[in-house]
């Protein structure tokens, strides 16, 4: 497996750097990956958190994917890695490695430090294509590669993840327009999404938390460009694909149910709770005061999950296939959040996913007691 070793120096002044390390062999495409990061040399701080990604890249003129990544607060001669066994999409040509230190500038004094990265790839041979039989059958839409589709997102998705089959009763204007909104703000900040998560993302840290209160509302808008695997399909930007798939799907029902004024107050006050649950839940696990920031719509929209689960409970979904009432589905997605939440090395907001989705379930069990007690 080709192993790729840099050094790159990074400080306050200069304090994010790209550097591309290999072209992708023709006719390959990454199969695994493995980044280590060791801090050989530290000056004007004990202490420096640290984000080093591995990317692909398609060409000079698109934005990168992030493969894996390691982001974690380090001491002179500490070392971190991770790996990733995910199968990258085959469209990708190039290989760059991604060095920020982890934080804002002006959270920091005067530093600078020495950064030694270890990269480790594996790739794997592209099979030629199959002849397609005389009469082919219907093909699902393409999925959306670059720039990020909305419109052909959904339909592929809904076709091959995940759909519920009870048609919405009214016009959902306010699920449609916030998977608009959040496309849009997704593509506006692709390119420099660091700044804008350092700028509106939402910390633990309660100097930051109470000082600029605006992120615990700003933080829900934001995504971060990933890649992931699902069966044999690579989905590029899963991040927001499937958060405005899964706002998709359980919003419009729900936005027809409580009326479209009422739908949007509770998906605001959901992000808003589910961020705050995720917040505390790190101060619980003693993660309170690292330099972690969090972003995404997923808070809320599992508080539209939980709203579901009540107010319709007997709908039938699809995922993946197969046939399934809702409430079999979101129960079991429920208890996989739980199980992953005390995992420490999950990068994934699961708390709020928690938090939201009871919030969400116990604002649909008010709903339906005003229903049946008002009418």
């Amino acid at each position: 497996m080709p192993v790729y070793e840099k050094t790159v120096w990074i400080s306050r002044q200069e304090y994010e750097k790209t550097v591309k390390i290999d072209d992708i062999p023709a006719g390959k495409r990454l199969k695994y990956g493995k980044i280590c990061v060791g801090l050989e040399e530290l000056k004007g701080v004990d202490k420096l958190p640290v984000y080093v990604a591995l990317q692909l890249r398609v060409s000079e003129e698109t934005t990168p994917a992030t493969y894996v990544y390691v982001y974690k607060t380090l001491s002179k001669g500490e070392e971190a890695c991770e790996e990733s066994s995910v199968l990258a999409a085959p469209d990708f040509k190039e290989l760059l490695v991604k060095v920020t230190d982890g934080t804002t500038p002006w959270d920091l004094p005067e530093w600078e430090a020495e950064i030694k990265i270890t990269a480790t790839v594996e790739y794997q041979e592209e099979k030629p294509p199959e002849q397609p039989p005389e009469q082919p059958p219907e093909q699902p839409p393409e999925k959306p590669s670059e720039p990020f589709d909305l419109g052909k997102w959904i339909e592929w998705g809904l076709r091959n993840i995940l759909r519920d089959e009870e048609p919405p009763t009214c016009k959902p204007h306010n699920t449609w327009f916030l998977a608009v909104l959040l496309t849009i703000i997704y593509l506006n900040t692709l390119a420099d999404i660091d700044w804008w998560i350092a700028v509106l993302g939402l910390t633990p840290l309660p100097t930051i938390l109470f000082g600029e209160p605006w992120r615990i509302f700003t933080y829900m808008w934001l995504h971060y460009p990933a890649i992931e695997a699902v069966n044999e399909w690579t989905i590029p930007h899963a991040h927001l694909a499937f958060n405005v798939l899964f706002l998709w799907v359980f919003g419009d029902n729900v936005e027809c149910r409580l009326g479209p004024g009422k739908f949007f107050g509770y998906y605001i006050v959901l992000g808003i709770v589910a961020g705050l649950g995720q917040v505390a839940w790190l101060h619980i696990i003693g993660l309170g005061w690292e330099p972690i920031i969090i972003i995404g719509a997923s808070g809320a929209i599992s508080g539209l999950m939980g709203l579901y689960l009540v107010l319709f409970p007997n709908n039938n979904v699809v995922f993946m296939g197969k046939q399934m009432k809702a409430y079999w589905f979101l129960i079991l997605w429920f208890l996989g959040q739980v199980a992953m939440l005390f995992q420490l090395e999950i990068t994934v907001g699961v708390a709020a996913h928690i938090v939201g989705f009871l919030t969400g379930a116990g604002l649909g069990c008010v709903e339906k007691y005003l229903e049946e007690t008002i009418g």
